[in-house]
Order: C-alpha cells, then sequence, then structure tokens
C-alpha cells in the first residue's frame, strides 16, 4: 500500500477568514421579563399597563409597552392661569389656560378642597409652576407673585407669574429647555417620567424613546422632560407635541400606542429636541447588535397581557376558513409587526 501524506491547504485570504470568524461568533440575545411597578395609564382611570424590560450584555438595554396617552400641558406657556378666587380653579373670562384646573399644577387633585381662604388648611405643593417664598428675593422684580393668601402652599410659597403676564403663571417641568424656560408642550415631544418607571425601568430624565402609532404607522420620537410625584407609576403622560403628532393634529383616542424606551440613553441635562433623534438612532443601532432583536418587534406589535384582543383591530375575519378568527388575527399580527419595523427603520434600526 502506497501512503500519501496530506497536503497542506493554502491559508485564506484574511478577509475571508475574519469573515468566517465573524459568522462563527454568537451574537448575544436579549432576555425579556415583566417589571414590578404597579404600572398605569394614568391616576384617574388606574389602568394597569404592563412592562416589560428588555436585558442584554450590561444590563437592561430598553423598556416596552402598549398604553393609551393623555396630554400633558405642563410646559405650555399658557398652562395654568390666574383664578379669581379660592373657589375657583379656572381663570375669570377671558383667559383661557390650556389646563383644566389649577390644581392640575399642585401635587393633589380632585376631589380635594385645594386652594383655602385663610391658608392655614392648605397643604398642597406647587409642582407644574414656578413659586417663591415671600418676602420677595432681592433679584424678584416687584408684582411677579401672586400673593394672595389662598394660593399660599404648604411650604410657604406663592406662584410667579409669566414674565410679561399678570394672567398666567410661569410654568415649571422637570428639565428646562436651552432657553432656561419649562420645556414647552406644544413644541417639544416629551413623556412625563413616573417615579415607578424611574426606579424599576431605570429611565431618566432625558433619556430617549420611541411611539408608534400601529393603525396609521405614525411614530414620533421623545424624551423625558417632566416627572410624576414621589408616588407616581403612570406611563401615560405625554406632551401636545407628541400625541398631535401621532393623531394628525388632533387629541389622542383610546387607542393603545406601542413605546420603547431606551434608559441611560441622555446626553444632557438640558432638553434639547434636536437630540432625540441621533441618540434614539444610536440606540436603536445598539439594540441591532443583539441576535433575536425581532424579538422586540413581536412584543412591541402585538397586544401585551391583560389587553383586549380586539382593541384597534381593522378587520372583519372573513368565512371559508376552517379557523377564520385565529388566521385573522395572525394576519392582522404580520400587518403590525411590518407597521412597527418599518417604524424602528426609520428611527435608526439596521
Amino acid at each position: 500500500m502506497v501512503y500519501y501524506a496530506p497536503t497542506a491547504k493554502p491559508p485564506l485570504a484574511p478577509q475571508l477568514a475574519a469573515a468566517l470568524q465573524d459568522a462563527a461568533k454568537e451574537r448575544p440575545k436579549l432576555t425579556f421579563a415583566s417589571l414590578s411597578g404597579g404600572f398605569v395609564t394614568d391616576h384617574s382611570s388606574n389602568t394597569p399597563v404592563t412592562v416589560t424590560g428588555v436585558t442584554g450584555h450590561l444590563g437592561l438595554r430598553a423598556v416596552i409597552y402598549k398604553t393609551p396617552i393623555h396630554e400633558d400641558d405642563d410646559g405650555d406657556p399658557e398652562a395654568y392661569g390666574r383664578p379669581p378666587d379660592s373657589n375657583h380653579v379656572t381663570p375669570s373670562s377671558g383667559v383661557n389656560m390650556k389646563e383644566k384646573s389649577l390644581k392640575n399644577a399642585t401635587n393633589q387633585k380632585d376631589p380635594a378642597k385645594v386652594f383655602n381662604d385663610p391658608p392655614t388648611t392648605n397643604t398642597f405643593e406647587w409642582k407644574g409652576v414656578r413659586s417663591r417664598h415671600e418676602p420677595r428675593q432681592p433679584d424678584d422684580p416687584a408684582g411677579t407673585i401672586d400673593q394672595r393668601d389662598f394660593l399660599k402652599d404648604g411650604l410657604g410659597r406663592f406662584p410667579i407669574f409669566r414674565t410679561g403676564s399678570n394672567h398666567f403663571y410661569a410654568a415649571q417641568t422637570a428639565m428646562n429647555g436651552p432657553d432656561g424656560e419649562a420645556v414647552n408642550a406644544q413644541e417639544v415631544p416629551y413623556g412625563a417620567l413616573s417615579a415607578a418607571l424611574r426606579v424599576h425601568g431605570r429611565v431618566g430624565l432625558g433619556d430617549v424613546g420611541l411611539a408608534i402609532r400601529m393603525s396609521t404607522g405614525a411614530a414620533c420620537g421623545f424624551l423625558f422632560g417632566d416627572a410624576g410625584g414621589r408616588t407616581s407609576s403612570s406611563v401615560g403622560e405625554y406632551s401636545v407635541k407628541l400625541a398631535r403628532t401621532l393623531f394628525g393634529g388632533g387629541h389622542p383616542t383610546d387607542e393603545p400606542l406601542s413605546f420603547i424606551v431606551f434608559p441611560r440613553s441622555a446626553t444632557s441635562g438640558v432638553a434639547r429636541a434636536e437630540q432625540i433623534a441621533p441618540t434614539l438612532r444610536a440606540a436603536l443601532e445598539d439594540l441591532a447588535k443583539f441576535e433575536n432583536v425581532d424579538d422586540v418587534i413581536a412584543r412591541l406589535a402585538r397586544p401585551q397581557f391583560g389587553e383586549p384582543l380586539f382593541i384597534d383591530r381593522t378587520f372583519l375575519p372573513r368565512a371559508g376558513f376552517r379557523n377564520p378568527l385565529r388566521q385573522a388575527l395572525e394576519n392582522e399580527d404580520d400587518i403590525m409587526e411590518s407597521t412597527v419595523r418599518v417604524a424602528l427603520r426609520s428611527a435608526g434600526l439596521p
């Protein structure tokens, strides 16, 4: 028997060898888990919302949820106007404020009697408008503080009028815009960050996200520019700008929107609207490095736990199928996933 020694194989070209090595590497995977926190759409309806944490290497990468939304006017320069007396929560005739009640500028709501005259039983704190103590600070121009007794909060502070106005108070949000003023709800798409989302979702002020209206495909990037109180758990409060962008200039309906939020994505301590798009793009590009990023798309598209199956379903089951309802639901899920994928790619997902 003749034995032939094996011939050595020629080495692969460096580029091809590197490509094969990269293909052999296993891409990291994301894991999903519901977050505790007792999340709700808002504290009036207390409708529960499932919030899911998306975790990869180095910790939490994203937070996703579905919820109807409500408009937050707090940053609007005409959000809160001067009431005539302690028995009224809206201004006198001729002044139309955007918020429905001055109580919304405090940490107390209905049915409490928030404003009392005399103010010895006032326990509220000003939150949605700027406020200061009396006597006036040295840098306060005369007349800037509404010093009527019933407006004195539990910390001894009075609301401050907006510069150049004796009808509207100076708006206040948890972050300021580049001009040092409140983040304008009419101009900046922002969300109100609840304490529960901050604690359990590791989301902070300035972090960015994307809201998607699946019935139309409309999408809007946003940042968290305002915040709720110490016990807040709502995830459905967003600025007028975000709401009108998604609903074609109109008010939001009860339709649930899909949200993806990126913890620790803030790039500034100031709410800069022009930074939303590039920051969101970078976060989505990072998410695309994971093998099962399509699972994120599926979870954004499909009904969340506890969500009625027929919310915003746009079809009528067709006759002729052995299982027409099941088939129709599957078809609708495919359509929703395509809608979410397009929205995410438009925002920067590779």
